[in-house]
């Protein structure tokens, strides 16, 4: 605690485009559709101009892949 304010270290995990697609169980084709279709989130990219994915886009492509098994 930092006079009265709690202090919170985020840790920021980034993956890789073919580590997002291990993660979730997807190839990435499916991840570049889903792009297309503007069901992912605007991602952000390394300088090198190599996309990025975070915790939340995994939740949102778990979440995608629940939404298909109804």
């Amino acid at each position: 605690m930092v006079h009265g304010l709690y202090v919170y270290e985020v840790n920021h995990v980034s993956y890789s485009v073919s580590e997002f697609a291990e993660k979730c169980g997807v190839n990435k084709e499916t991840i570049r559709y889903y792009e297309q279709k503007n069901l992912l989130l605007e991602l952000s990219h390394t300088n090198a101009g190599y996309r990025e994915y975070s915790d939340d886009d995994v939740k949102r492509m778990n979440f995608i892949r629940r939404m298909q098994e109804l």
